[in-house]
């Protein structure tokens, strides 16, 4: 039976639900994935793992629900052990269906770029790897999967396949099975792939730098090397963008050398590795030299979410400059000339913001109850943007300025308002509306004058201080997120008591979000960080799918509103 444009559909849709269905903890590290063994770490530009495959089409089954309706509908066969059974011969929720096809399903299998296996045109071709625990067993599988036609080995050991797919090479290995789609006299490199001739990638200080933090379960593992990713592509890079192209792939490798990511059922993560220059860039671009606040405290605990952002002010552009390649000599004087240029008549200039504010803050926006009849998306939306304060008088000076910019524009719709025994600035045209204010170490601008006192005047107790999820706000991170899951299950309940199925059927997320929320602990949350390895990406909170559920559930909100 030939692999159909809907079988691949189905495996692409059922592996990213896969994605989402992890449970985010952090749990002891543990060793790379085993192909890493063998793979080479000079050739190998980027690799995607996945091991203990049964326990991650399980997971994928389980979290099916949160696909849209049409998703549901082509992966619909998927989800019946009958229905996999007859499209791929096994059912892979099983870790025996594997063995019977020859794949050990706790190694699993990858899909390597290597930069010696390629096409006619220098175009690198994907590998497919599977670790094999009965190699002719499994070859036979693929080939009736696949409709091709096996063919006799030659002296390097490689099998020739042809049908529908086109030209493709069979290698195989103790212990791995690999296949390309290319033709014997161009796989030269396919031969070597499972060799394991040193230098390994498992021995590569790159390679250990990015999967130092590595979980252990059922995962799928993701890793690139920037130097060998440019080899690689670098025929086409001229093409794209010049020769300008090309010098910033290579400078950017240089100071990146090396990506990776991890998803599965012990945890969750991702770093990209920084060398030298890379460091210096990145402290420059998101490590402000300024007071960093406590911002969880002045986020409430329910029915809040919160977005922190860093920007150095005084040294953003030394660091935006770092990161473009000398050979663009003229984009590197146009960033030094955007920070004189960053000035209005009559309004504050970029320097006033250097002398205010060191660049760290947060949104925090109230959305429970947002998807309840009789709400208006804008008119009832409570939100805040604090940031923190360097200097007291500048920033005073930055508000002056900033409201006298406003008042030109906007005449007597700017108006003077007292807010925490402060006096700040007011504006409102029709819906929208906000206030302006610096109260001590903060400079707020929030939605109205009773939300920025709430929020700088919030008890510690009722505040995300002291939750799993504070650090994610306060410390010196890139960006980073909070939430409440407790709203999204009081949301639920709130909505079961309407006669609205359309409404209900809308909130499929928000129920699946409800179910993993411990009434204890519902805050989940994650930040990425600048540590002395590069970048780094963190979760926070004892539910499952914590560092995953911002992204879709904020693509559900804007749906719904």
């Amino acid at each position: 039976m030939a692999v159909t444009r809907k079988v691949w559909i189905g495996i692409v849709s059922v592996s990213a639900a896969a994605v989402l269905g992890v449970w985010v903890r952090q749990p002891p590290t543990v060793a790379p994935p085993a192909l890493a063994q063998v793979l080479s770490a000079r050739h190998t530009a980027a690799v995607v793992t996945a091991e203990d495959l049964a326990a991650l089409v399980q997971t994928a089954i389980a979290w099916s629900d949160l696909l849209p309706d049409r998703a549901r509908a082509w992966v619909g066969p998927w989800l019946d052990a009958e229905g996999r059974r007859a499209r791929l011969g096994f059912d892979p929720a099983v870790t025996d269906g594997w063995a019977t096809i020859g794949v050990d399903a706790r190694r699993g299998g990858a899909l390597v770029i290597d930069s010696r296996v390629r096409a006619a045109a220098a175009v690198p071709v994907p590998v497919v790897v599977a670790a094999a625990a009965h190699e002719s067993t499994l070859r036979t599988w693929f080939a009736r999967i696949t409709g091709a036609s096996v063919g006799t080995p030659d002296a390097r050991g490689l099998v020739p396949l042809s049908g529908p797919l086109g030209p493709a090479t069979w290698a195989s290995a103790p212990g791995w099975s690999a296949w390309a789609v290319v033709p014997m006299a161009q796989a030269d490199g396919l031969a070597h792939l499972l060799t394991g001739a040193a230098p390994r990638l498992d021995s590569d200080p790159a390679f250990r730098a990015a999967t130092s933090d590595l979980t252990g379960g059922a995962r799928l593992v993701g890793y690139a090397a920037s130097a060998a990713l440019v080899d690689v592509v670098g025929p086409t890079l001229p093409a794209l963008g010049g020769s300008t192209a090309a010098a910033a792939a290579t400078h950017l490798a240089r100071l990146f050398p090396a990506a990776a990511a991890w998803t599965g059922s012990a945890g969750v993560g991702a770093r990209i590795v920084a060398g030298g220059d890379g460091q210096t860039a990145l402290r420059q671009l998101f490590v402000p030299d300024g007071p960093l606040p406590s911002f969880a405290r002045h986020v409430p605990r329910r029915g809040w979410a919160a977005l922190r952002a860093t920007l150095s002010v005084a040294h953003a552009f030394e660091g935006a400059i770092g990161l473009i390649p000398p050979e663009a000599a003229t984009a590197r004087l146009a960033v030094a000339g955007a920070r004189s240029a960053l000035s209005w008549t009559g309004g504050p200039s970029w320097e006033d913001l250097v002398r205010a504010v060191p660049g760290h803050a947060v949104v925090a926006i109230r959305y429970e109850g947002l998807i309840l009849p009789g709400t208006q998306a804008i008119a009832d939306l409570q939100w805040a943007v604090l940031a923190s304060v360097k200097d007291a008088t500048a920033t005073d000076l930055l508000v002056m300025k900033l409201t006298a910019a406003a008042r030109k524009v906007l005449g007597d719709a700017v108006v003077s308002v007292p807010v925490a025994g402060a006096a700040g600035w007011g504006v409102r045209l029709g819906p929208l509306r906000g206030v302006l204010v610096r109260v001590g170490d903060l400079l707020v601008f929030a939605s109205d004058a009773a939300t920025a006192e709430r929020l700088l005047q919030l008890p510690e107790g009722d505040s995300l201080a002291g939750t799993p999820v504070a650090a994610a706000l306060d410390g010196n991170v890139v960006v980073g997120w909070a939430l409440d899951l407790g709203a999204a299950a009081r949301m639920v309940q709130a909505v079961a008591l309407l006669d609205d199925p359309g409404r209900a059927e809308r909130l499929r997320l928000l129920r699946h979000l409800a179910k993993v929320a411990p009434p204890e602990a519902p805050w989940v949350g994650a930040d990425i960080a600048v540590d002395d390895r590069g970048l780094t990406l963190h979760t926070r909170g004892e539910a499952a799918g914590a560092a995953l559920a911002v992204v879709p559930l904020a693509a559900w909100l804007a749906a719904v509103w």
